[in-house]
């Protein structure tokens, strides 16, 4: 079943007839999270949410599930000292997805998967998903930034030595890959990252305040290994994810869904 130009089942580019037509062959839909959070002097601003819609969108296509647009603003107000990152509060957040996941289920998409790739937004999507799920699991959320911590463990070339500036440099990875026009190649690097991640847990406990991270970590990023990025650990990184969602949450998603012939 070709629902979409180029069998691409993404949202945004079908009409509201398509997505009527889609719904009669299947009442699932991922939602991909996004945000403006700096990732290192290499990554633009739009880094985060382009990796995590390149990823989902290999699932998606794969197993013709539809691919919601990415929800650009989520909780990256810890950055905003940074020119240009932006977000929201977790409470107004949480309120967003619930009224977006609420259209949907009034027009029966009843399987839901929420992609996050920020442990900021942690807080709101716990209390979202219990409102949005008390008379059945409507909705589900997948931590993209544990995948990829455990994709870099796994396939890392270091042999998975677990550094604070992973997430870092698995997101720079997986843009080489999939967008390279989101890197900065040719920054020039002066200043040391600083590595101490015993201030960086007292920063998150303590209340996250924007200034303080900057003075802290003025180039946006926690270690020096966000620097060791390649096309081919972005490759590896992508396939170890896509194959954590078909093996934890693809029964979730096809219990309604006819499979393509």
């Amino acid at each position: 079943m070709n629902l979409c130009r180029d069998s691409l089942f993404q949202l945004s580019g079908m009409s509201y007839k398509d997505a009527g037509a889609y719904l009669k062959y299947s009442s699932s839909i991922v939602v991909p999270l996004g945000g403006l959070e700096p990732v290192g002097p290499f990554g633009a601003l739009g880094v985060v949410t382009g990796c995590v819609e390149a990823v989902t969108s290999v699932f998606c296509n794969t197993h013709q599930i539809l691919l919601a647009p990415v929800v650009n603003f989520s909780c990256s107000k810890p950055y905003k000292s940074f020119e240009g990152s932006a977000g929201v509060t977790p409470n107004t957040f949480c309120n967003i997805l619930v009224e977006i996941c609420s259209d949907w289920i009034f027009q029966g998409f009843n399987k839901i998967l929420i992609v996050n790739p920020s442990r900021f937004n942690d807080e709101a999507l716990s209390i979202a998903t219990k409102r949005l799920n008390v008379k059945k699991e409507y909705v589900r959320v997948v931590h993209f930034h544990k995948y990829l911590d455990a994709a870099l463990e796994s396939v890392d070339g270091q042999g998975g030595k677990r550094d604070i500036g992973n997430f870092g440099r698995g997101i720079l990875s997986l843009a080489a890959y999939f967008k390279p026009e989101l890197i900065r190649e040719n920054y020039s690097l002066e200043n040391t990252f600083s590595n101490n991640e015993k201030s960086y847990t007292m920063w998150y406990r303590r209340g996250r305040d924007p200034q303080k991270f900057r003075k802290m970590f003025p180039e946006a990023a926690l270690s020096g290994t966000v620097s060791q990025y390649n096309a081919s650990l972005g490759k590896n990184i992508s396939d170890y994810i896509v194959n954590l969602l078909e093996k934890e949450h693809l029964n979730f998603m096809i219990d309604t869904h006819n499979a393509a012939s």
